[in-house]
């Protein structure tokens, strides 16, 4: 991944090169075997023959030591070469020659020591350059955003963020590159791509998608996903659910209209897929279609945690159809599967540079997101934005330094309860080429906390695990957070959602009772320690009941709260789908108070509950209702929480018509 202003540098030396070729006839160079050799370096360039073209340029230099264009070509050919010391070296002799002759070196000089982190050196040309006649507009903001760039740099340089990377061990990391790490909710899986050895590809690597799982306090031995997923093209930059049931993932080098396996069909350039496991098994890849993958480049993706938004990055044109630059942009899975046209976040994310490496913390609110143009330390940097009460992103905080560096930052993820931090490097020290880390991430840095909710949806009676459908809605905003499955094999769920809440669960399944319930999520809940809670289903059947959790009324009223109408749909909806049952709603009550006010509150409640079904077509003659009072209590009164439990609406299977 190219530094923009580096990119600007290359096609900036590419300009005056190309001048120097035209002009051969007023080289500044007197010598014509210094011109010769320049002549020639300029040939070999041309044609791609680097290395040939080095060896001239030197020539040139060593029969004129004063020869501007030979150094300008030196300094380009060692950028090609990704030797930045010698294109320092090349281009400070041009400005000891004649600053002049070619200004831009000063700006080039700026950005190579920014690059290298010398802010300080970098700072001086900058000024220079910025003092002299510039009337390319682009230029001009080329410098004042480098100067930015610097003033930034010594600032944050001068005030450090805590950072202690820690190398996450063998399990993971190799001496082949590992990058972009994401994980589960509950940090026990880790999903990362791997670039490997292939010598059946066109240059000899391959990107592969690995999984490694924390046991026994370490990362286990990474397992590539292997096939239906991983193949002899490119798969890699993925995310995986909070749940780890589904995972979406680049795939590049797809010929348009053409597909290399089974699903692999590309729309061109870079793709998303996505594969869902059933049990220990991966599908066979899907393309996530139009309207998110375009002819252009999409990749990058990002699950929210409520399984129905995804962010990804897309390759954007500019005038003239070129891909320029790269910005982050959102989708949203509606209620038949269908992918909402792409929305690109608000200008306070994306710039007209390069938005890359998204991350959507589980708590919907905390974006982390790569830019090489918000004011950082140089190349890319990584930022933070929190989403306003307006729904907009909040202006991006930089992360600070030493997390952030003149080098490019990448593949940041933060785990559910805000604390700690993953990302790539290739930091002295690692095990071999990029290496994933994690560090304790700053208090002012983290998102909100979140934990998980994990179980086992199971027949009440065969103890058989179910797929069933999941809602979680919050019942301080009504929203419905996050609709998910329980895995058809193992039955296990894994939902996250934010902490000091006030939630509302709904699993259901055909021709099963649905269940239901509500909780105060307050404490803290970690890896180690989730809020666990396994659901039992009840079949259908005369003499089932079940407690309507989320029906709410006022104390010693019986008007149905606003609270209650998702609980009521649930209950129609099981209603409809099974029109030969007859059932009876009841009403219930604790201790406190006469007998008789609370056989007529119960009674009037339950009725409450009849007269909204028939009003939403229920015939009444498969509706009965009854107030028990507190002849039935289900919990000690003699107890707060007890109380609470035993005031309830039931809801009963009476018979079939």
């Amino acid at each position: 991944m190219m530094n923009r202003y580096l990119t600007l540098l290359l096609l900036l030396f590419a300009l005056a090169i190309e001048t120097q070729a035209q002009r051969r006839h007023s080289w500044t160079s007197s010598s014509r075997a210094a011109i010769r050799h320049q002549e020639r370096a300029i040939q070999h360039y041309q044609q791609g023959d680097i290395e040939d073209a080095l060896n001239s340029v030197k020539r040139a230099i060593g029969r004129d030591s004063a020869f501007i264009e030979a150094y300008l070509l030196l300094a380009e050919i060692s950028m090609d070469r990704r030797d930045q010391e010698t294109a320092v070296f090349a281009l400070e002799y041009v400005v000891v020659i004649d600053q002049m002759f070619f200004p831009q070196a000063l700006l080039h000089l700026g950005n190579l020591y920014i690059s290298k982190g010398e802010y300080e050196k970098a700072l001086s040309f900058l000024s220079r350059y910025r003092n002299m006649p510039i009337r390319s507009e682009t230029l001009r903001k080329a410098v004042e955003r480098s100067i930015a760039t610097c003033h930034f740099a010594i600032e944050a340089m001068q005030n450090p963020v805590d950072f202690d990377p820690i190398n996450l061990g063998e399990g993971v990391n190799t001496p082949l590159d590992e990058y972009f790490p994401s994980l589960t909710v509950d940090e026990q899986m880790l999903l990362f791509t791997r670039l490997d050895r292939a010598p059946s590809s066109l240059d000899g690597w391959n990107e592969n998608l690995y999984i490694s799982r924390y046991q026994d306090y370490i990362w286990q031995p990474a397992q590539s996903l292997g096939s239906p997923v991983n193949s002899r093209y490119n798969e890699g930059a993925s995310a995986i659910s909070p749940d780890g049931q589904i995972i979406v993932f680049t795939s590049c080098e797809i010929m348009r209209g053409m597909g290399y396996g089974a699903g692999r069909t590309g729309f061109g350039s870079c793709d998303l897929f996505y594969t869902y496991r059933t049990g220990n098994q991966w599908a066979v890849p899907m393309n996530l279609g139009r309207p998110v993958n375009t002819p252009r480049w999409e990749s990058q993706p990002a699950f929210d945690a409520d399984g129905r938004t995804l962010y990804f990055v897309r390759g954007v044109p500019a005038q003239g159809g070129m891909i320029t630059s790269a910005n982050i942009f959102y989708t949203v899975l509606d209620t038949n599967g269908k992918w909402s046209e792409p929305v690109m976040l608000g200008p306070h994310i994306n710039t007209e540079g390069n938005e890359e490496s998204v991350f959507i913390h589980p708590d919907g609110q905390t974006l982390y997101f790569s830019s090489d143009t918000h004011p950082g330390m140089g190349g890319y940097d990584i930022f933070m934005s929190r989403r306003q009460p307006d729904g907009e992103w909040g202006k991006p905080v930089n992360l600070g330094y030493p997390i952030n560096t003149s080098k490019d930052e990448i593949g940041f993820i933060v785990n559910a309860s805000g604390t700690t931090a993953y990302f790539s490097s290739d930091r002295p020290g690692g095990i071999g080429g990029q290496d994933i880390y994690q560090f304790e991430l700053d208090p002012s840095l983290r998102p909100s906390p979140v934990t998980y909710l994990k179980g086992v949806v199971f027949d009440a009676e065969t103890t058989k695990p179910i797929a069933a459908a999941f809602e979680l809605i919050n019942l301080n905003t009504g929203e419905t957070v996050i609709s998910s499955i329980s895995d058809p094999v193992t039955g296990e769920f894994l939902l996250s959602l934010p902490t000091n809440q006030s939630w509302m669960l709904n699993v259901n399944k055909e021709r099963y009772l649905f269940y239901s319930d509500h909780f105060e999520l307050t404490g803290e809940f970690t890896a180690m320690k989730p809020y666990e809670k396994d659901i039992p289903l009840y079949p259908v059947r005369t003499g089932e009941s079940m407690v309507l959790r989320n029906i709410f009324f006022d104390i010693d009223r019986d008007v149905l709260k606003p609270e209650s109408i998702t609980e009521l749909e649930r209950l129609l909806d099981l209603l409809r789908k099974n029109p030969s049952i007859e059932v009876e709603i009841s009403g219930h009550t604790d201790n406190t108070g006469t007998r008789a006010r609370n056989e007529e509150l119960s009674k009037s409640r339950a009725k409450a509950v009849v007269n909204y079904l028939v009003e939403k077509g229920i015939e009444p003659d498969r509706l009965s209702y009854q107030g028990y009072a507190d002849t039935i209590p289900i919990a000690d009164n003699a107890t707060a929480e007890g109380r609470a439990l035993n005031r309830r609406t039931e809801f009963k299977v009476t018979g079939f018509r």
